[in-house]
């Protein structure tokens, strides 16, 4: 075989296959951190303290799902988005009123 009948094979065979296995990792960790992203940085932003209602109307005029958590109304949760892959929610726990703790789960 000659030398450029070697590398041609080699390109095909492996070069190619394994360029088409990279970017379509690249795509999904690109599209997971463009999902997650905005999530993550609205709960870190969320001050403590921060009123119930206000952390409600933040997170929807940002396009997030709201959901209130069963019977406990001073638990939140906010979502990324409605979809169900990388769905990412900040969880809020609110006691008089104000912001006590937030964290951020996955929630798939």
């Amino acid at each position: 075989m000659s030398k450029s009948g070697f590398l041609s094979q080699l390109f095909r065979e492996i070069i190619i296959p394994l360029a088409i296995v990279a970017a379509l990792i690249g795509a999904v960790i690109a599209l997971r951190w463009g999902l997650e992203h905005p999530i993550q940085t609205f709960c870190e932003d969320l001050p403590q303290g921060a009123l119930i209602e206000t952390v409600i109307q933040e997170a929807e005029s940002k396009g997030f799902i709201v959901m209130r958590d069963g019977a406990a109304s001073d638990r939140v949760s906010i979502l990324n988005h409605q979809a169900p892959f990388f769905r990412v929610t900040c969880q809020c726990e609110f006691s008089d009123g104000g912001l006590q703790t937030k964290r951020l789960l996955q929630a798939d």
